[in-house]
């Protein structure tokens, strides 16, 4: 009976911890339970999920997902396991058939990387409206103040 070499048992351990955090981003980023075994980083037509890296990391991580996970290191099972969620994360696939012996969809999905962004952004941008209307609101209050201290002062010199 022939052994495995030590690191070939250390890299299939880190690809199993590899699908098993994949599966587990899955399942809870989109309800999907997908088993750790049938987990892709190349997504196959028919699979429910796909895998969108956050605006930046492209250059970075796009080789990482045109292999197959077992062709990779463990070096990039790192990577992929501290990075999950984000510098990259799982989306609905734009088709959604799906094989129902791996997969049944169990909860509701959290908003994406893309869906949060836009969000902050309307955000940022409604507190800058905000921010610009209080600026010059605070600025014609200081003018008015201004004005009555002004005619304060010349009652007062009035009534010496």
């Amino acid at each position: 009976m022939v052994s495995m070499r030590q690191s070939n048992i250390e890299r299939r351990r880190a690809r199993d911890e590899c699908r098993e955090k994949l599966s587990k981003h899955i399942h809870q980023r989109l309800g999907i339970k997908v088993k750790a075994a049938d987990v892709r980083l190349n997504p196959r037509l028919n699979d429910p999920y796909a895998w969108r890296i956050l605006p930046g990391e492209e250059h970075s991580l796009s080789r990482v997902f045109v292999k197959n996970l077992s062709d990779h290191s463990i070096g990039t099972f790192r990577l992929l396991c501290r990075e999950i969620g984000k510098t990259f994360e799982a989306v609905l696939s734009s088709t959604q058939s799906s094989s129902l012996d791996s997969i049944v969809t169990l909860s509701v999905p959290e908003p994406s990387f893309s869906v949060m962004i836009n969000e902050l952004r309307e955000e940022n941008a409604r507190l800058y409206q905000e921010v610009y209307e209080l600026k010059s609101k605070a600025r014609v209050e200081s003018g008015q103040k201004k004005l009555v201290e002004e005619e304060n002062c010349k009652l007062r010199s009035s009534q010496m």
